[in-house]
């Protein structure tokens, strides 16, 4: 079992919590920006870094601000054991929450799709019927067709300024409500975790945000804008491509 970061909001606003973040690395940071490993809306771009090391995960306060660990003060620029089961306040509201395995080392994840990716979006009748009318082609026409198959796909070339334009749009529209910021947050923690080359974790981040998306898109009103709409349409292209790779 791996050792995971929760995350715990006073707040009360579930639809915006990430999900718990497997540690793979013995660096781990975490903030708003796109580079950081665990995105958290509404913090710094860079908060802390969480460092494995002699067998211990140590905090570092990368802000100007004091947190705690425990009730215990963690100035700016410093840094501090973090213990199992140890609450981390970032702030008045936002909390994470170390749960380490007895081998508390960090873990890679196993590279496999999750069977969620298949509840809503997989084409499983068509799976079906392409695995029936391959059986049947004469053993040329099918090695053909599975050279073919493994060409690159031309989504993965467009998406770097697909994601650039949503991002800007939905950056832009930020101040028409709380739920953009969410999901221009999730969306850049699922593209640094596609572009890093953690097939898992951007599948699993993807899918967290196509299902907040859809629960935003079911409550119907303002939810349903344009915008929406168009990142939904990107997170399951993204989806698709990263399951077929």
């Amino acid at each position: 079992m791996p050792s995971l970061i929760q995350y715990v909001d006073d707040g009360g606003d579930d639809a915006q919590a990430p999900p718990d973040h497997w540690i793979e690395n013995d660096v781990v940071r975490i903030g708003s920006g796109p580079g950081t490993d665990l995105c958290i809306a509404g913090m710094e771009e860079h908060t802390v870094t969480i460092h494995f090391a002699d067998g211990r995960y140590v905090v570092y306060n990368r802000t100007r601000r004091i947190m705690a660990i425990n009730g215990t003060t963690l100035a700016p620029r410093e840094s501090a054991c973090w213990p199992n089961e140890a609450i981390l306040s970032l702030n008045n509201s936002k909390h994470l929450r170390l749960r380490a395995q007895s081998d508390p080392a960090p873990e890679p994840r196993p590279h496999a799709v999750p069977p969620d990716l298949r509840r809503i979006d997989a084409p499983t009748e068509a799976a079906g019927f392409k695995q029936g009318w391959l059986f049947w082609l004469g053993p040329g026409v099918m090695a053909a067709v599975l050279a073919l198959a493994c060409l690159p796909r031309t989504p993965l070339v467009a998406p770097r300024f697909q994601f650039e334009h949503l991002l800007q749009t939905l950056e832009r529209s930020g101040s028409a409500g709380r739920p953009l910021e969410v999901i221009a947050a999730r969306l850049q923690e699922a593209r640094a975790a596609e572009l890093r080359g953690h097939r898992s974790a951007a599948l699993q981040a993807y899918i967290g945000l196509r299902d907040y998306l859809l629960r935003l898109r079911s409550s119907g009103g303002s939810s349903d804008s344009a915008d929406m709409r168009a990142t939904l349409e990107f997170v399951r292209e993204r989806l698709q491509v990263l399951a077929d790779g």
